[in-house]
C-alpha cells in the first residue's frame, strides 16, 4: 500500500505502535470531501481538534492536487503513531519528468490555482513524492507531528 511504500524509505512513524487505514477513492471533485471524512473518522479520537483541522486541510490539498493533475482513481492511506500522522495519496498517472523526492514549491499569488503544495510545505513537518517502481503512478505524502493527547489544543501559533 502507499503508506508502506513511503515507510520503506523513510522512518516517519513508529511502526511498532502505529495504526494504518486505507481507502480507494474515485478521482473526482468529491474525492477531497470523502478523503476528509475518512481521515476524520480514523483520527478524531487520537488527535486534538486543531491538529485534526491541519491534517484535514493538508489531506484536501494533496487529494485535490492528485485529482487535478493525475486524473485517475486514488488510494488514500493514513498511518499514525500518537506523535505523527502520515497521509499518502497514490495515483496511476504517468509522471512527465524524472523522479524527485520533494516537489518544487513556489507561491505565485497572481495565479488562480497552485497554492495547495505551498500550504502543505508551510504546515507539514515533512512532505514529498515518489514515482512507483513500475513508472505508472506516484505517491504524494506529508507527515505532521501531533501531540499525543487529543485534549491539548495548542496550535503552532501558541508555542
Amino acid at each position: 500500500m502507499s503508506c508502506q511504500f513511503i515507510l520503506e524509505e523513510r522512518d516517519l512513524v513508529d511502526s511498532r505502535v502505529s495504526r494504518s487505514e486505507h481507502v480507494d477513492l474515485v478521482g473526482s471533485a468529491r474525492s477531497a470531501g470523502h478523503a476528509r471524512d475518512f481521515v476524520r473518522a480514523g483520527l478524531c479520537r487520537d488527535t486534538s481538534p486543531t491538529q485534526l483541522d491541519d491534517v484535514l486541510l493538508l489531506t484536501s490539498e494533496l487529494v485535490t492536487n492528485a485529482v487535478v493533475h493525475a486524473r485517475t482513481d486514488l488510494h488514500l492511506g493514513v498511518t499514525w503513531d500518537g506523535s505523527n500522522v502520515l497521509v499518502t495519496v497514490q495515483d496511476q498517472g504517468v509522471a512527465p519528468d524524472a523522479e524527485r523526492v520533494r516537489p518544487n514549491v513556489t507561491l505565485d499569488l497572481e495565479e488562480e490555482s497552485g497554492r495547495g503544495m505551498a500550504i502543505i510545505a508551510a504546515l507539514a513537518t515533512d512532505f514529498g513524492w515518489r514515482l512507483l517502481p513500475d513508472g505508472v503512478g506516484k505517491v504524494m505524502w506529508f507527515v505532521l507531528a501531533t501531540d499525543a493527547s487529543p485534549s491539548n489544543n495548542t496550535s503552532k501559533g501558541d508555542l
